[in-house]
């Protein structure tokens, strides 16, 4: 949709529940490009070549890794890269901010998120949620499953009471 657009320098695509995205179709003068909100699990990079990319917004998506030799490849003129709030594990998260370090590629707008919530994990001053506990889904599971009988108990019932009170 917008290899055609060859002038194109700033594409902001956040919160639209993209799920896949092909890198190959976006102009080569891109120089920012944000897909902060979305719901991106892979980085699919092979073949692709933007050089002027200098901003790439991965905030809030479903990543549990990134190759980073695969992003520095593509976009050989990165210098942000922000990275809160994806699926990383702790050590994932660390190699990931190392590897950025290393090439002078920041990992967030230079807010500090010193105050992560109770559930999250904090890696050199950003937040990434931590995984939920064993005990919380066992919990949310029987609450669900206890709901969903009530519901259907009162649906039962409610059938059986205008039945009987149609026959008479």
């Amino acid at each position: 949709m917008f290899a055609g657009m060859h002038n194109l320098s700033v594409l902001y695509l956040g919160a639209n529940h993209i799920l896949d995205l092909d890198f190959k179709g976006f102009p080569k003068a891109l120089t920012k490009l944000w897909l902060f909100k979305n719901y991106l699990t892979d980085l699919e990079l092979d073949d692709v070549s933007m050089p002027a990319l200098t901003a790439l917004d991965l905030r809030r998506n479903s990543l549990t890794t990134i190759n980073s030799a695969a992003v520095f490849a593509a976009f050989p003129g990165l210098k942000i890269l922000p990275i809160a709030y994806n699926q990383f594990q702790e050590n994932e998260a660390k190699r990931i901010i190392i590897e950025l370090n290393q090439h002078n590629v920041s990992h967030s707008y230079g807010i500090k998120n010193l105050n992560c919530e109770s559930d999250e994990f904090e890696v050199s001053n950003i937040c990434f949620p931590g995984p939920a506990p064993v005990g919380f889904l066992i919990w949310k599971g029987l609450v669900l499953l206890v709901l969903g009988v009530i519901l259907v108990g009162m649906f039962v019932f409610s059938v059986r009471w205008i039945w009987y009170q149609i026959r008479y």
